[in-house]
């Protein structure tokens, strides 16, 4: 297979070839309320499956075994020009499983062959896009006091000190927001979710200044999104991230950032100030622990660093 093979397509290609396990799948993905987003990745996950399984003369999915599972993570990683990193390669791993998972469940298969499929070994990588203290004081003070810059200033300060993501917050309308209580309800969050999020005295005052003024100078008439982009309509995930990313390259921040690297900061801000574990991933709409502790990960790292440092026993 190509390079160009090995690229996930649309998650409707998976269709192409028949197999009904796939489209299957997909149904019940969104039955369970998964976003679009996840069913494209899983889509595509299983759309190089498919194209892999027709290339080894494999004539089902239902017809895998382990050993066949086990080639085609190696083959991810080795059998191309253009290997599949091992976070990459724990992605396929998951849909494999899950995926699998469901056909059990179904009857569609007597015994599930991804039950004890491995997932590559993982680095260490501690990911260093958190914002420092004065970084993150540079980032909310860059954007002007014009409408387009009061908006941004909305939206950084929503990203790093609330939590939410790029996509919830391009899904939040005005009528979701509470000055008054200090909350944003996010609709349909992750795994259809709905929760709350809140926010603070200062970055209230920017939203009433942004809603009074600025956001009626911006917006369509008949438009009800909080965050609006420059035609008048809802921004989107990928307008909000080019937002991120500019005010920080002009805020002097070398680091790579992006809306989720707010969103680590915002975890790492709230284990800073003493919050348990439980009370961030709520706050964060993180399904499972693990996640609030990968988020985490670069200040669990600095508070070991410290503990080494200081513990007459840590270095030993």
């Amino acid at each position: 297979m190509s390079d160009s093979d090995l690229r996930p397509k649309s998650r409707l290609s998976v269709f192409d070839q028949g197999h009904d396990e796939f489209a299957s799948y997909c149904k019940h993905l969104r039955r369970r309320g998964m976003s679009e987003r996840t069913i494209e990745t899983y889509g595509g996950c299983l759309a190089v499956f498919d194209r892999w399984l027709l290339a080894e003369g494999i004539p089902s999915p239902s017809e895998v075994s382990l050993a066949d599972l086990e080639r085609f993570r190696r083959w991810l990683g080795e059998g191309h020009s253009r290997n599949i990193s091992p976070t990459r390669q724990a992605t396929y791993v998951a849909v494999l499983r899950a995926f699998y998972r469901f056909l059990k469940v179904e009857g569609d298969i007597l015994s599930n062959p991804a039950l004890s499929l491995r997932y590559p070994r993982l680095g260490r990588k501690i990911r260093r896009d958190v914002l420092t203290p004065d970084e993150l004081k540079r980032l909310v003070a860059r954007p002007g006091d014009t409408p387009r810059g009061r908006r941004d200033r909305v939206v950084l300060r929503l990203l790093v000190l609330s939590g939410p993501r790029a996509t919830e917050l391009a899904g939040v309308d005005i009528d979701d927001v509470s000055l008054e209580d200090r909350e944003v309800v996010i609709r349909r969050g992750k795994g259809a979710k709905d929760r709350l999020v809140f926010f603070d005295p200062a970055t209230r005052s920017e939203m009433e200044l942004y809603l009074k003024s600025s956001r009626r100078r911006l917006a369509r008439p008949e438009e009800h999104a909080l965050v609006v982009g420059d035609d008048g309509r809802r921004m989107d995930r990928h307008s909000i991230r080019d937002i991120v990313k500019k005010h920080a390259g002009l805020a002097g921040i070398e680091k790579p950032i992006a809306p989720h690297s707010l969103r680590r900061t915002f975890c790492t801000l709230l284990l800073r100030a003493g919050a348990n574990l439980k009370v961030i991933a709520e706050l964060a709409g993180h399904a499972s622990l693990k996640t609030t502790v990968r988020y985490t990960k670069v200040e669990i790292s600095e508070l070991s660093a410290v503990y080494r440092a200081a513990h007459p026993r840590g270095r030993a």
